[in-house]
């Protein structure tokens, strides 16, 4: 198992609700985990370690990183019940969501690529740990398709963003 990194759409009126009461949250998430074909929820398994890297310089202590939002926004949700499916949650709002989906637009593989740093990550002990290699950017730069696709469909149907690790 390992620290796998979550990604959900919902609306802005879901958010509310969610904000409002945090088990609405956990609903949400159990309806969208028994239906497969949900794309309003995807993982980027143990890529975010990277991604967060990548984007930041940094691992975990870049938060204060502008980039670093695109994972953890530092608005948080926190789980109410001892079987909820995270512990803490980050959300951004339709705005914000539009704003970070155009930052990280920007970014092109060949930019991303320009940014692994194997040498700095085994150092820094970029999570997942172990080696970083090529295998694994290549895994990472996968992630970050994913992550600018569910952005890019958030911004466009003004819908918030919520990740949490599980």
């Amino acid at each position: 198992m390992g620290m796998i990194f979550n990604i959900v759409r919902v609306s802005k009126e879901e958010l509310k609700d969610c904000l409002r009461d945090t088990f609405l949250f956990d609903y949400k998430l159990d309806a969208i985990f028994n239906n497969e074909n949900d794309d309003a929820w995807v993982d980027i398994d143990k890529s975010w370690g990277g991604i967060l890297f990548m984007l930041t310089g940094g691992g975990l202590n870049s938060y204060e990183h502008p980039l670093a939002k695109v994972l953890f926004s530092g608005q948080k949700i926190t789980a109410k019940g001892p079987d909820s499916h995270y512990e803490m949650a980050d959300y951004l709002d339709p705005e914000q969501v539009k704003e970070v989906c155009a930052e990280i637009a920007k970014i092109s593989n060949k930019e991303l690529m320009g940014r692994f740093d194997p040498i700095a990550m085994n150092e820094e002990k970029v999570y997942p740990g172990g080696v970083w290699d090529e295998s694994r950017f290549k895994n990472v730069l996968q992630s970050f398709e994913v992550l600018k696709g569910i952005y890019l469909k958030a911004a466009e149907r003004n819908e918030a963003i919520i990740t949490f690790i599980s």
